[in-house]
């Protein structure tokens, strides 16, 4: 797949200044995203702690500035699966709701709630685990899951704790301000992305 391909799955990340990135996998480019675009803004005080990317899926992992990736308190985690053409958010979020308490002993996902955004497809997923073997800490998972015509878009912020309704209600609010959008598509507009750019 070339850039110019991965340019119709791409992502718009917005900070104190906005990224316009033509994918995970191009992010030499920095012309405004045409296509189909995921939407995401890089919290506040986060960095990019990993970044990977192949023909089937990009993906990258936001952190506190203060923490590394293999020590976190709270991550953002972005996915673009571009070979996903068929499959719809809720059974994306099934699956993952399946073999959750195989992960974690005990787990019990909450219900998947089915929505609409910007004309697209759209579901949630709050999964909480109360003690991961692997840390040994509890686990708290939000995700939003977005079905593309180019591909599937996956949104997650996770924290390594049981955090506080306040900060669970601040992760469920900022996933709810992700979308996707389609210069090619009325149906599906983006933000004015020069707009964006002169943002502080």
């Amino acid at each position: 797949m070339t850039c110019e391909d991965k340019r119709r799955a791409s992502v718009l990340m917005m900070a104190a200044t906005v990224l316009a990135i033509a994918s995970l996998v191009c992010s030499e480019s920095r012309a405004e995203p045409v296509g189909e675009n995921l939407v995401a803004a890089v919290p506040e005080g986060f960095k990019v702690g990993y970044q990977t990317a192949h023909d089937e899926m990009s993906m990258q992992e936001w952190i506190p500035e203060s923490e590394s990736i293999e020590n976190w308190t709270q991550m953002v985690t972005v996915q673009v699966f571009h070979a996903n053409k068929a499959e719809t958010p809720y059974q994306f979020l099934q699956s993952i709701g399946k073999k959750w308490p195989q992960t974690c002993p005990g787990a019990v996902p909450a219900n998947i709630v089915n929505g609409e955004a910007n004309g697209y497809a759209v579901s949630m997923l709050l999964l909480r685990c109360p003690l991961n073997p692997a840390t040994k800490k509890p686990e708290t998972t939000a995700m939003r899951v977005i079905r593309g015509a180019d591909a599937l878009y996956s949104v997650q912020q996770a924290f390594r704790s049981d955090p506080a309704k306040e900060k669970l209600a601040a992760a469920m609010l900022y996933l709810s301000n992700v979308n996707v959008c389609d210069t090619r598509q009325r149906d599906h507009p983006c933000p004015n992305f020069k707009t964006l750019g002169a943002q502080k």
